[in-house]
């Protein structure tokens, strides 16, 4: 049996999933019920710090954990330290709660949380919070779904010591968003995240920013491995676009074409191994250029998408605030996206921001203020 490498989306394929993304995103923005969430943020515009005083911020990725202590200096806060360590699998809430009190001190007052899993956004006391949806990218948070992230670490941290901590949780690409963002550049900003898993923030009228929750679109045809592998996932029928597009899944397309053709090849466990064997020639590499590519492919899809939505607000042209280890280390993958966006007819209206973007840059601005 001759092998089959994995199919790419056409070009008119491509096209119907953009223009689905951009009137799924039209609607949301209307108040309809979509598969885009499109959860507002209303972001602080005064700090909650005082001069000086020293504070915590906490990045959960979807593959890394980082932590930083800083200083609240003017004109900015001054990062003291950090550590960086892999994430664990949090499968319930003593596994997560238990992994924030190794690595918080207890010496601080406030605390901001960057936080890559679906949250809807609450305002508690003027400070943004946000309640836990639902598990993605394989962790599962038992015990933690619906209840507010901020609200559940400062009730432990006050067992803990008695003593009471303010914190303030965002998801992380709103954090990506307000990295960078600045009165001059408020409304042609977008943050994009593809990593482990996907997704897009917007900003609309001042203070306002949208996460749209867009690994949840599911207004295009998935791909046969695509759908076995929501069908072993923990969640079926949920994140469909991020289980054909994102690094928590990429890797598992990738082993069951091998399994489907039969090839004598080791299976893999993370997608950075697969962007290795796209270096490299030979069927099971073109295995691997095909899976990344019909990645940015349809990652492509989402952005244009967001370009035609900008622009029925009156808005010609963007910058895109990229972040997210496929991004920046899947096989040629910024190439290909912007191959992508050029055929969709969008390159033109689109930069990329040559900026740094910290994820802990964007988490201070929950405590202090846009």
């Amino acid at each position: 049996m001759p092998y089959s490498l994995p199919l790419l989306y056409t070009a008119t394929q491509l096209e119907e999933i953009a223009g689905s993304f951009y009137n799924q995103l039209t609607l949301s923005f209307q108040g309809n019920k979509t598969s885009l969430p499109f959860y507002k943020h209303q972001i602080p515009l005064v700090s909650l710090l005082k001069e000086n005083e020293r504070f915590q911020v906490m990045v959960f990725g979807g593959t890394v954990f980082k932590s930083a202590i800083l200083t609240n200096n003017k004109p900015r806060p001054v990062i003291v330290s950090t550590i960086e360590v892999q994430t664990p699998r949090f499968t319930d809430s003593n596994v997560f709660l238990s992994f924030i009190f190794r690595h918080l001190q207890k010496d601080i007052r406030h605390l901001a949380v960057n936080f890559a899993y679906p949250l809807q956004p609450v305002v508690e006391n003027g400070i943004l919070d946000g309640i836990l949806i639902e598990g993605a990218k394989e962790h599962a948070f038992s015990g933690l779904i619906g209840k507010k992230i901020s609200i559940e670490i400062a009730e432990e941290f006050k067992k803990k010591y008695n003593k009471e901590i303010i914190i303030s949780t965002a998801n992380d690409t709103v954090c990506l968003l307000l990295s960078q963002l600045t009165n001059a550049n408020w409304n042609n900003s977008v943050a994009v995240i593809i990593g482990t898993g996907i997704n897009i923030a917007v900003t609309l009228e001042k203070p306002l920013l949208v996460n749209l929750e867009s690994s949840n679109f599911n207004k295009f045809n998935q791909t046969e491995t695509g759908k076995q592998i929501d069908y072993d996932s923990i969640k079926p029928g949920e994140q469909l676009f991020e289980k054909e597009v994102s690094g928590a899944y990429l890797f598992k397309h990738f082993n069951l074409c091998l399994a489907k053709n039969k090839i004598d090849h080791p299976f893999i466990s993370t997608t950075l191994q697969m962007s290795e064997i796209a270096l490299q020639s030979g069927f099971v590499s073109e295995i691997a250029q095909k899976l990344l590519e019909r990645s940015a492919s349809l990652a492509a899809c989402q952005m244009a998408g967001i370009s035609l939505f900008k622009k029925q607000l009156g808005i010609d042209s963007l910058t895109f605030q990229m972040e997210g280890n496929l991004y920046w280390q899947g096989w040629n993958y910024r190439d290909l996206l912007n191959k992508y966006l050029y055929q969709l007819g969008v390159g033109e209206s689109i930069q990329f921001s040559k900026l740094e973007h910290h994820s802990i840059q964007g988490a201070i601005k929950l405590l202090t203020g846009i």
